[in-house]
């Protein structure tokens, strides 16, 4: 199913053609042409609207007429799906007779080629819509219009507009969502199924953006509706349990409730139960499909290849095939070079392929993937928007990967510059995050680390610091809690060490 957005990306240079003629053929102000020809439309020629109608889309079409490209034009179409309808034909019929009876060749051909283009568009949306029927013909007509409403901001959004654009494609949710109609709605029907998830993706990426934790609790109310509606053999549950489970984890990493933390592993587990290896096989090749039906310059197109990069790079943790990840950073590659710089998920796209290509320089030992993991995921720093709750994780991957390559090549600066990112990651850092003890314990390794290298007393010191605060932050039967004690007891251990070469020293001068 096409989206109205997509649509006008199919005949974008159909509508471009008479935009382009109206700068290069008429030379009269389109202002003029309004008072001229608009303006006197008898109230007996206007389409049986009120006067508040026909005064209200008059003016949508004269910005439609002003538009001057074809982007500014699918804009305005998306806001005003009004101007698709009969009446809106109508009318520029009323002023292509009106300019005809007054002789005017070039506003006759100003108006025709705008109506022309609108027909035509208006033929492709029908064949759309015919589709849409097909494919959802439980869901309400003014019900789809509303959907891809908040599917085409959301789109605006993925292109760097902003979380006003995502504002925007809430408030459209919540038109559905607070309907009468909706609480009526089959609680496992399409209009439901498809509402709640959606929209919940929505709010998650919302909070992602402002870190509202309400967003995210609305996030999680709806996956947990549609999860529990649905037999144990819906083709769909397995995606809601991920999403949920991926809002639990979310919530956790912000809250550090241990709720969270279990139901999460409960819905993993429960998803591993309903789909075996095959099924990640089968969700890999729904991915690769809905990738290969999806158009180059399309705005879905970048999430759809990151979501089958991740797939893949999931299979390759199970079975360790080579190929899967080769794959994974390619289509997470071509994820990136398709996102627009401000797009607010390329710092996410970054931070993945960062990942990936640590992965494959962990099991080739090839350098240039690591040297390639710290460029994107320095980018993804750079790019990442004060405030976003991921930050600090991107920051600590990058930490991570300069570590290695400090340990791979002896360069100082790396390590200093983990030590930095690793610092950032820790100070954004709420103290009941979950996150934070593994924080602090890769910033006492790295500072550990230059202690070795350089002698400074005051590394060590601080080292011990933070990993003593990554103990006492980590709850009791944590898995992660041996880890965080064994590296305290080896900084303990090394200034025991230097302490006992110090008062050895002392006595050699004494004696």
């Amino acid at each position: 199913m096409k989206t109205l957005s997509q649509w006008l990306r199919v005949i974008g240079g159909i509508l471009l053609l008479p935009f382009l003629l109206v700068i290069l053929l008429i030379v009269k102000p389109i202002e003029w042409l309004w008072r001229r020809f608009v303006s006197p439309v008898p109230a007996e020629n206007r389409a049986d609207m009120d006067s508040e109608q026909f005064i209200l889309l008059n003016t949508t079409l004269q910005k439609l007429l002003q538009a001057q490209s074809s982007e500014e034009a699918t804009r305005i179409l998306q806001q005003h799906p009004e101007l698709l309808t009969d009446e809106a034909d109508t009318l520029l019929g009323f002023y292509i007779e009106e300019a005809r009876k007054q002789g005017d060749e070039e506003a006759v051909q100003f108006f025709k080629s705008h109506r022309e283009a609108l027909q035509l568009f208006r033929s492709q949306l029908q064949g759309a819509s015919q589709q849409t029927t097909t494919e959802h013909n439980d869901i309400p007509a003014h019900f789809l219009a509303i959907i891809d409403q908040a599917k085409a901001a959301e789109a605006r959004y993925q292109q760097g507009q902003g979380v006003p654009a995502l504002n925007e494609a809430i408030a459209a949710w919540e038109q559905i969502l607070n309907h009468p109609e909706f609480a009526k709605a089959d609680a496992k029907g399409k209009l439901r199924l498809v509402v709640l998830n959606n929209s919940a993706t929505t709010f998650r990426h919302r909070y992602r953006a402002t870190g509202v934790l309400a967003d995210l609790d609305k996030a999680l109310s709806s996956w947990e509706e549609v999860a529990n509606s649905v037999p144990s053999d819906f083709p769909d549950l397995p995606m809601y349990l991920s999403n949920l489970g991926i809002g639990l984890s979310d919530r956790y990493q912000r809250t550090g409730a241990l709720s969270d933390l279990d139901d999460s592993r409960r819905l993993l587990s429960r998803y591993q139960r309903t789909g075996a290896l095959s099924d990640l096989d089968d969700s890999i090749a729904n991915a690769q499909k809905a990738v290969e039906l999806t158009q180059v310059g399309e705005s879905n197109l970048p999430a759809l290849l990151n979501n089958l990069g991740n797939g893949l790079s999931y299979r390759y943790k199970r079975t360790g095939a080579l190929s899967d990840l080769d794959d994974s950073i390619a289509k997470t590659q071509k994820a990136v070079k398709l996102t627009p710089e401000g797009s607010p998920s390329l710092p996410m796209y970054l931070n993945n392929l960062g990942g990936f290509l640590s992965y494959r320089y962990q099991r080739t030992g090839a350098l240039s993937d690591l040297d390639d993991s710290i460029a994107n995921a320095q980018k993804a720093v750079e790019l990442a928007q004060v405030g976003e709750p991921n930050l600090p994780s991107y920051l600590s991957n990058l930490g991570n990967s300069l570590s290695n390559r400090y340990q791979r090549t002896g360069a100082l600066s790396d390590l200093d510059d983990s030590i930095a990112n690793a610092q950032k990651a820790v100070k954004l850092t709420p103290e009941g995050s979950p996150d934070l003890p593994m924080y602090l314990n890769s910033l006492g390794n790295s500072l550990s680390n230059r202690y070795e290298r350089t002698g400074a007393l005051s590394d060590l010191d601080d080292s011990i610091a933070n990993a003593q605060k990554a103990v006492k932050l980590t709850p009791e039967g944590s898995p992660s809690l041996p880890i965080y004690l064994n590296s305290l007891g080896s900084f303990l251990s090394s200034r025991y060490q230097r302490t006992l070469r110090r008062q050895h020293c002392q006595r050699t001068k004494g004696g």
